[in-house]
């Protein structure tokens, strides 16, 4: 049986969690959406974001030779500011850029690091999450307790309207 553990992620991560993302978002996106919109879209989705890397709330999971097979997290800040530089609602926490290797999926690397973002978001009192989450990963984020809010075009670029859902999640 294959084992794999959760730490903070850090900013030498910035590689290894690019490479995840574009592997994890080019098999897991492609029966969901168009190969137009993946074309604009996974250029754009699928580099970490160095300000997450740094935050104390985004995670990697690590397999037993040290790979990276997933990454996930929170923040206070909706995607698309910088934590620590955006307003803040109170006691709302954002996910952010979770994804799994497909080699690993439903094998609890995602469960284990939502449950590392629930963990560390209750005690600074946040009391509701939300996610933005892509067509492929809702039933993902319903099994993880979320709830469909509405669906959503998220502006990625100016020439890139890319179909997500709106989700939230009480603490």
């Amino acid at each position: 049986m294959s084992t794999f553990s959760t730490r903070i992620a850090e900013r030498g991560d910035a590689d290894n969690i690019s490479a995840l993302l574009r592997t994890s978002y080019t098999v897991l996106m492609a029966d969901d959406y168009p190969p137009d919109i993946l074309a604009t879209a996974l250029p754009l989705i699928c580099t970490a974001n160095p300000a997450l890397l740094t935050c104390g709330t985004y995670f990697v999971a690590e397999d037993a030779q040290n790979r990276i097979i997933g990454c996930g997290g929170w923040t206070p800040e909706c995607p698309g500011v910088r934590p620590g530089q955006g307003e803040v609602q109170q006691h709302i926490g954002h996910i952010r850029h979770f994804a799994t290797h497909p080699d690993w999926i439903r094998r609890g690397v995602g469960r284990a690091l939502m449950t590392r973002s629930k963990d560390t978001a209750r005690p600074q009192a946040i009391t509701r999450l939300e996610c933005y989450s892509s067509l492929s990963a809702q039933d993902f984020y319903a099994a993880s307790g979320f709830q469909t809010l509405r669906h959503i075009e998220l502006a990625i670029s100016e020439s890139c309207l890319f179909p997500s859902v709106l989700m939230d999640c009480p603490l």
